[in-house]
C-alpha cells in the first residue's frame, strides 16, 4: 500500500512536515507512541509548536489558519505515497513520515 519506511535509523520514531504550499514548511518529529493515528501526530505537533488544525470528518480542514478552498485542499502523504483519501485515523509504523500538503 505504502512504500516501506526507512526503519533502521527511525525505529520508534514518527516525522510529521506540514507543507503551506507557498515555500513555508514546519517539519516535527518525535516518538511514535501506541496506536498512534496521523491526527494523534497532529495533536502532538499542535502542543509542541502551537500550530492549530480543524478536522471535520477524516479530513484535514484547516491548519495554522489556512483552511481549504474550491481550488486548494490539504492533501496527506504516508511516506511520500497519497492514497486515496488517507484518513487522519490512518495507524502510523515506526519510521513514517507523514506530509501534509495544502495543494
Amino acid at each position: 500500500m505504502f512504500p516501506p519506511a526507512k526503519q533502521a535509523q527511525n525505529a520508534g520514531k514518527v516525522k510529521i512536515v506540514i507543507d503551506f504550499g507557498n515555500g513555508k514548511k514546519r517539519a516535527f518529529g518525535g516518538s511514535l507512541a501506541p496506536d498512534m493515528t496521523v491526527e494523534a501526530a497532529l495533536d502532538a505537533s499542535r502542543s509542541v509548536a502551537g500550530i492549530s488544525y480543524v478536522v471535520e470528518g477524516s479530513r484535514v480542514v484547516e491548519i495554522g489558519g489556512v483552511r481549504v478552498t474550491a481550488d486548494k485542499k490539504w492533501h496527506v502523504y504516508v511516506n511520500d505515497s497519497q492514497e486515496d483519501g488517507i484518513p487522519v485515523s490512518y495507524l502510523l509504523k515506526p519510521g513514517d513520515t507523514v506530509t501534509v500538503r495544502y495543494q
